[in-house]
């Protein structure tokens, strides 16, 4: 199996590779193109061209559909991104499998068997039609757990399992449903960009919460709720800005 990686850091370049030939010792890593000036120029002048294409989304001069859609390649695509608002434009770019990162070993397994099941069924038919019949594989878009470090190790956080976030004094604490809090890195909104915004939701400039950790809602003043949160002591209120919103939110 030739495989061509499409990724502009090197890091994750070299993880996938090291982790495609984990799984597969015979696979072919052909090259790792690191833009789409890379990608047209590599399609252009190489004879040896994929069985199989890794391909990051964002590169250093823009997205990769530039370059995938200028091609119009039918060789199958498994797209590797930590964005998951891409997936219809994977189809089209002949995407069977659409995995955020950070990749993990068995959701990629999975993605290299359903690209030799396409293989074997294309013996007897053409790989466009049945990119085209079958529908994209996408893992699980939201971030479903964070890597929290705690003295010298690393707690792994369900995202499920977080009741409600907490901005204080400009540290993030990440609260369980026993009142036990985790800090994370990053801006509040950035964290909840990755999260289900069917569970989580921002309520003011400071509070996120989670739905299913949410035990009553009771009015506010200035036509503000009071959330009250399993394991908080306090009730948490939404801002004037947001009520609307969180109320059209928990009717779904």
């Amino acid at each position: 199996m030739r495989i061509l990686i499409i990724e502009d850091e090197i890091p994750a370049a070299k993880q996938l590779k090291n982790l495609i030939l984990s799984l597969d010792p015979k696979a072919q890593i052909l090259d790792v193109l690191d833009s789409n000036s890379a990608i047209l120029s590599w399609f252009e002048s190489s004879e040896n061209q994929p069985d199989l294409i890794f391909s990051d989304i964002e590169l250093l001069d823009g997205n990769v559909f530039n370059a995938l859609f200028q091609l119009n390649l039918t060789t199958p695509v498994i797209f590797t991104t930590a964005y998951h608002q891409f997936t219809m434009k994977a189809f089209e770019a002949s995407g069977i499998a659409y995995l955020l990162k950070p990749i993990e070993s068995e959701a990629l397994q999975q993605a290299i068997s359903k690209y030799r099941n396409l293989t074997n069924a294309s013996q007897s038919a053409d790989l466009r039609v049945l990119l085209d019949k079958l529908k994209l594989t996408v893992q699980e878009p939201y971030k479903q757990r964070f890597s929290v470090r705690v003295g010298q190790g690393i707690y792994l956080l369900k995202t499920d399992d977080i009741a409600c976030l907490i901005m204080q004094n400009g540290v993030l604490h990440a609260f369980k449903a026993n009142g036990k809090s985790l800090i994370l890195t990053g801006s509040l909104q950035d964290i909840v960009d990755q999260m289900n915004p069917d569970k989580f939701q921002l309520i003011n400039r400071s509070n996120v919460v989670n739905i299913n950790y949410i035990d009553k809602i009771e009015p506010y003043f200035n036509d503000r709720l009071a959330i009250f949160v399993t394991g908080q002591p306090k009730p948490l209120v939404t801002s004037a800005s947001r009520t609307a919103e969180f109320r059209k939110w928990l009717e779904g």
